[in-house]
């Protein structure tokens, strides 16, 4: 559920935490259909399976026109202050969970 007014949040990023297809299926699908059709701006999946980000932006109905996968060496900065610029590396796990 999102708490506020959509104008209010700049960016969701989320973890997706599992290797089940179906609950990643789930966060790219319909999970991004609410984000885009509320006009958040961008949405991040943190997939700590696959060790990449995956960022979504530019929200037009209800898809996002733009849409990046970044590896670990992969760097990225939110829209809403490109000034800060992160690491793809510094938001995943320093090695792939279960190793």
């Amino acid at each position: 559920m999102l708490h506020g007014e959509p104008e209010d949040i700049p960016l969701i990023a989320e973890a997706a935490d599992t290797a089940a297809d179906t609950a990643l299926t789930y966060d790219r699908t319909e999970k991004r259909v609410c984000y885009a059709s509320n006009d958040i701006p961008e949405s991040w999946i943190v997939n700590l399976q696959a060790q990449t980000v995956e960022r979504y932006h530019d929200p037009v109905g209800d898809e996002y026109r733009e849409r990046r996968t970044l590896e670990r060496e992969d760097t990225v900065a939110p829209r809403f202050d490109d000034a800060l610029e992160l690491a793809a590396a510094d938001l995943l796990p320093t090695r792939p969970r279960g190793e």
